[in-house]
């Protein structure tokens, strides 16, 4: 793909075909993004350029639609490049794919032609930058005042830059004899800028030679006139030269200046591959700082760091090829060996740089600091590219940084070189999932790729980004003509043999691992914890990332030693630092740090671990749970374990913030217990997490979790663990909407509870029955059941379930039409929830009581409950009841003839219903359109005819989600 900065923003597919980009919205979003390319843009950042500084409540969710609008624009292929990048998206282009960026790279290069002397170069990189000039950046765009402010340095550098490169074009064609033809072409910058000299001084020089001397003076008269009038100077020497020129060599031209010295420059970088992919992002980084712009100012050191398998020389290798152009005087390579047994030293490294540079054998000093300060002054005048591949850390690198501004260092180690005084520093990750399935198709063949897309996506996944990994991966299908994608996909699928299949001939990922495993410091006393130690358990930790909290309760220590401890994994570039307090391990890191703890922890050791993490895990999540859902029923619990507390949330918000985040911990903790055998811990997960869950619409993660603790209860033998479950899997069976195996379950979860006596249990189950038989349009089977969970209504422990109860009825009265009942059940609910202050369940019934009030013709009353519920809503993050509740608001306000607030509800409706569907929540999203279907109908009909009205009330109404198991 194409895309367009340097005039009229663009996009063109691969064929070349123009993009059409859609609404204004659009356009500017893309330039944001653009602006930033392979950068993420912050939400906020891209809610201020699209609105301003004061962006409308709605605005978060049409952001959402504006990128899934122009993710369609783009194209199926144009579409992968935007994504979702956390907090905010990026884009992803390729060095040649943005003229912004091909024009700053022309210009360097022509930059380098020009201090090398070479002006047919400079003609030729300077008439390529111009040709992307398209005329005025960003035309079309309408940008809010705050980013248009923010992108103004950019256009202006491209339009300085645009001058730059008129003067260095026109300058190689007057040393080429081109005078006659420039002319005309000076004319018209000369006359735009008559106080930029170098213009005046290239006219002067091309009216002279084609013979017009008095008009070539005049010329200067007229610079020096304006600047002595204007500014209070005198033309420059350049400028004065040329003055020199036309009065002492009358029409004659200048004899072409000497060329410089033959110099050979050492040219020692490595091969590029040819296949390089990816990191484009981290290749432009590099580049802007390596080869600063025209006029920029020193250079400096670079240090590129990661774990072993993340290509760290090829990224270095192949940045330092394409910035070689901007050091005329030579490229250095050297590999310092940091993860081998015995790296080189300092002195011997310094001696091999000296006979690289040209020094004779016997004028090399004979100590470290001599040998520094002789480097340091052959490279004083000169524009050398350093690469030093492989650190071990800081002080060996030090003595071989050179002292010249013009030189540049670019250091790549697997430690973060924190005391490299100066340098800044690059931290490599792992690739990004298109990113990595780009470099296997390139490398294992597209029509392999191709013909095997699940199969590659597989592949692709088992790798976790690593470039190491995927090259081995792909380098062993190549050399199996027998084998498929599918072949090579099964045989990584098992993650204890997956690092014997990554390796062939001398490469392998667990060798790479190992090396930097092997350097690992010992600890400085006894109370500090071995970072191997941490490292190894961290392989036993139950998901991608962990919080301090969670390692601790794994390590079985206090944070504070424990962070110290993660702090030299994050150092050693074995642990990734996401967030103050959280990190991750990528996942063939943690099969190789679940294979040492294997190999080196008692399985007592190793189980006593996953139990204490696993127990952190289910203490949080009760907290949690207690303040999502005050008072509501939940399973008995064991005593929390000592030490190791959770969080301590303080309101609703950090609850649902810290579900969000450990959420996918949470399913694969659950899988942890049932392995090592913690069965209760296994079942008590689901129990508890099933609320949440539900509140968020994270259907898969609730049948994830259920199917594991389902197993753990039958494991343990635990009727009401089983119970438990059953029927929390059972209602995630009912969101899906697979009723029969919803009913299958739930049946069988109050056949085990009437076995048992379990009143509670068998209330939840049969009031969660009646809410498939609602959701199936048996309405009267539902009320039916409803009915009947009530009448187990007496002890205090059920008030909490009296509560959801009542809500489902109220809500199957509303659907049978029957709006007073309605009402009365939901005013009761509300009454009786007001002790347990839970918010979801009272957004859901808020929803209902206004329906019921619509349905009584009472629609100014209905307008505040609906308000009050899309209040709630968004609180909570209850997405579909906000959809419900604006939808229903909307239709209330159409009938109160109060147009605007009407459509202004519509907007944000649909605004959900977006969001809904990206989620993949069809039933949800199909809810609310099929109220707003309801909304158009009552806009369109007189007021007063109630079959439209009670058509639209009697449509679906939000789930009263408090009402699922407990």
């Amino acid at each position: 793909m194409r895309f367009g900065l340097l005039g009229p923003v663009t996009a063109h597919d691969d064929t070349g075909r123009a993009l059409a980009l859609g609404a204004p919205k659009n356009l500017a979003l893309l330039t944001v993004l653009l602006l930033d390319a392979n950068r993420t843009v912050s939400l906020d950042r891209i809610k201020a350029a699209l609105w301003g500084e004061r962006p409308p409540a709605s605005a978060t969710s049409s952001v959402h639609n504006h990128v899934t609008r122009l993710r369609r624009a783009l194209g199926p292929a144009g579409g992968l490049r935007l994504r979702a990048a956390p907090p905010g998206y990026l884009i992803e282009v390729g060095a040649e794919e943005l003229d912004g960026t091909r024009f700053t790279d022309l210009l360097r290069a022509a930059d380098a032609a020009r201090r090398g002397d070479d002006w047919p170069a400079v003609g030729e990189r300077a008439r390529a930058a111009l040709a992307l000039w398209r005329g005025e950046p960003l035309t079309g765009v309408v940008l809010a005042e705050q980013a248009d402010t923010a992108a103004r340095p950019t256009v202006e550098r491209w339009r300085q830059g645009r001058l730059q490169a008129l003067e260095w074009r026109f300058e190689a064609e007057l040393r080429a004899g081109g005078h006659a033809a420039l002319l005309p072409e000076l004319a018209g910058p000369a006359a735009e800028h008559p106080l930029l000299e170098s213009f005046q001084r290239q006219l002067m020089l091309a009216l002279h030679r084609c013979g017009r001397q008095s008009e070539a003076l005049a010329v200067y008269h007229r610079l020096r006139r304006r600047l002595v009038e204007e500014l209070g100077v005198e033309p420059g020497a350049e400028a004065q030269a040329a003055y020199h020129e036309i009065l002492t060599h009358p029409a004659a031209a200048p004899t072409p200046a000497p060329g410089p010295t033959p110099y050979r420059p050492p040219s020692q970088l490595p091969r590029d591959i040819a296949d390089f992919t990816g990191r484009q992002g981290q290749v432009r980084q590099l580049l802007d700082l390596l080869t600063p712009a025209p006029g920029g100012g020193p250079l400096g050191v670079v240090a590129v760091s990661g774990a072993g398998g993340l290509g760290k020389t090829t990224l270095a290798v192949h940045s330092a090829h394409r910035a070689a152009a901007c050091f005329p005087d030579g490229q250095l390579y050297m590999d310092l060996r940091g993860v081998q047994a015995t790296p080189a030293t300092p002195s011997d490294i310094l001696a091999c740089l000296l006979r690289d540079l040209g020094e004779p054998e016997d004028r090399i000093p004979a100590s470290e600091d001599s040998r520094a300060a002789r480097y340091r002054s052959l490279l004083a005048d000169r524009r050398v590219l350093v690469v030093l591949d492989n650190a071990r850390d800081a002080a060996q690198v030090r003595p071989l940084l050179p002292g010249s501004a013009g030189c540049a260092v670019l250091v790549t180690s697997r430690r973060r070189l924190g005391g490299l005084a100066g340098a800044v520093h690059l931290g490599l990750s792992t690739l990004a999932d298109t990113e990595a399935h780009e470099l296997f198709a390139a490398l294992a063949g597209h029509d392999r790729t191709a013909a095997e897309p699940a199969a590659t996506a597989r592949v692709v996944a088992h790798c976790a980004g690593l470039p190491l990994a995927l090259r081995i991966a792909a380098a062993r299908l190549a050399g199996r003509t027998s084998w498929n994608v599918s072949t090579l996909a099964d045989r990584l699928a098992d993650h204890t043999r997956r690092l014997d299949e990554l390796r062939v001939e001398d490469l392998a990922v667990r060798a790479t691992f190992q090396m930097s495993y092997a350097q690992l410091a010992s600890p400085q006393g006894p109370e500090e914890i071995h970072p191997a130690l941490a490292f190894r358990l961290l392989g036993l930790a139950p998901g991608p990332e962990i919080s301090l909290r969670a390692a601790a309760a794994l390590l079985d220590h206090p944070a504070e030693r424990v962070e110290d401890a993660l702090e030299q994994l994050v150092d050693a570039c074995l642990l990734e630092s996401v967030a103050p307090e959280r990190y991750r391990l990528h996942d063939l890191l943690r099969d190789f740090a679940a294979e040492r703890a294997a190999a080196e922890e008692p399985t007592g050791r190793r189980r006593a671990a996953v139990g204490r993490v696993t127990g952190w895990y289910l203490d949080s999540l009760v907290e949690a749970d207690a303040v999502l859902f005050p008072g509501a029923a939940r399973p008995e619990l064991p005593v929390p374990q000592p030490g190791h507390r959770p969080h301590g949330f303080r309101h609703f918000q950090d609850a649902v913030h810290w579900c969000e985040t450990e959420r996918t911990n949470l399913v694969r903790a659950t899988a942890a217990a049932t392995e090592h055998g913690f069965h209760r811990t296994c079942w008590l997960l689901p129990g508890f997490a099933w609320a949440y869950l539900n509140l968020m619409g994270r259907w898969q993660d609730w049948l994830d979790i259920t199917e594991a603790g389902l197993a753990g209860a039958r494991a343990a033998g635990d009727p009401a663990g089983e119970s438990t479950v059953l029927t929390a899997r059972g209602a995630a069976f009912m969101q899906l909407e697979r009723w029969s195996e919803a009913l299958h379950l739930l049946r069988a979860a109050l056949r085990i509870r009437q076995e048992t006596g379990d009143v509670p249990g068998q209330m939840s189950s049969t009031c969660t029955i009646g809410l498939v038989y609602r959701r199936t349009g048996q309405r009267e089977e539902a009320r039916a059941a409803f009915l009947q969970a009530l009448a187990f209504v007496g002890p205090p422990e059920l008030r909490k379930r009296e509560v959801t109860v009542l809500a489902n009825l109220a809500l199957i009265e509303l659907e049978l039409g029957r709006y007073a009942d309605a009402l009365a059940y939901s005013e009761r609910a509300l009454r009786a929830g007001r002790e347990f202050n839970e918010l979801p369940g009272d957004a859901n019934t808020l929803v209902t009581k206004g329906a019921a009030l619509s349905g009584l013709g009472r629609d100014a009353e209905a307008v505040a409950p609906f308000q009050e519920s899309v209040m709630l809503a968004r609180y909570i993050g209850d997405r579909f009841c906000e959809g419900m509740a604006l939808a229903r608001l909307a239709l209330a306000l159409t009938r109160l003839a109060r147009t605007a607030e009407a459509e202004a509800a519509v907007l944000e409706a649909r605004a959900v219903v977006e969001v809904l569907a990206e989620r993949a929540a069809a039933w949800q999203a199909d809810a609310v359109r099929a109220q707003l279907d309801g909304v158009a109908a009552a806009a369109l009909t007189a007021r007063g005819h109630a079959a439209v009205g009670q058509t639209a009330v009697g449509q679906t109404a939000p789930a009263a989600r408090s009402g699922l198991p407990a």
